[in-house]
């Protein structure tokens, strides 16, 4: 009867990504219960949530409070709404949080550069990018640090600085710039996840972390792709 209910019970209540950041912020504010696996939860998840996976709740439900609203996560809605039919069908007051994954936004094209591309390289990659910022990534294709106009502008001698702004503008490509590579010039580090991380945990990082990309990566930690905000 219990898988029955599982199964064909009462709607769950769900609501938008936009409600759901409205309702953490009241008091009291609702349990969130992540149900993905943990190494997706710790590429990015939501401040205070609480992580069960999806094939442990039933084992793990008696720790969860039954005097709360329970506000359940993950990365599609698919795992998220099996937890909320099965902690409804065990007299749970819960709700369904629907939210956007990094993989639903993500750019499907972003510039990046290797390690050891010179300067005038990277200025060119620049001057086609809507952002003025490139990943350099290592021979594997992972990301390891990124680059911006700024970056450049304030790593570079001041003889060569109107060279480059000319290559970064697209005004100018004759002009001989530095010897300096990625690898030099890069801010080493990303701020990354896969792309079924939350876009709420992603910008929850970026954030905390002062990070204005958020890198997604496959299971090999080969850049895919990126967002910002």
């Amino acid at each position: 009867m219990l898988r029955l209910k599982q199964l064909f019970g009462s709607a769950i209540p769900t609501i938008e990504a936009q409600e759901a950041q409205s309702r953490l912020a009241a008091r009291p504010a609702p349990l969130v219960l992540d149900v993905r696996q943990p190494e997706e939860f710790k590429a990015g998840h939501i401040a205070g949530a609480t992580l069960i996976p999806l094939s442990q709740l039933s084992g793990r439900m008696s720790s969860l409070p039954r005097e709360r609203e329970i506000l359940c996560v993950c990365a599609s809605g698919s795992r998220s709404g099996a937890a909320a039919r099965q902690l409804a069908a065990a007299g749970f007051k819960v709700t369904k949080a629907i939210g956007q994954t990094v993989g639903e936004v993500m750019e499907r094209s972003v510039p990046t550069v290797p390690l050891e591309a010179e300067l005038a390289d990277i200025a060119d990659q620049m001057a086609h990018a809507a952002l003025k910022r490139v990943i350099v990534v290592d021979a594997q294709g992972r990301p390891v640090g990124s680059i911006n106009d700024g970056d450049l502008v304030a790593r570079i001698e001041p003889p060569a600085r109107t060279s480059l702004l000319s290559r970064l503008t697209g005004r100018g490509r004759a002009e001989t710039l530095p010897a300096v590579t990625a690898r030099q010039l890069m801010t080493p580090g990303v701020l990354s996840g896969p792309a079924s991380t939350l876009i709420e945990a992603a910008s929850q990082s970026m954030l905390s972390e002062k990070r204005k990309r958020f890198v997604v990566v496959d299971e090999a930690g080969r850049l895919a792709s990126a967002i910002g905000r």
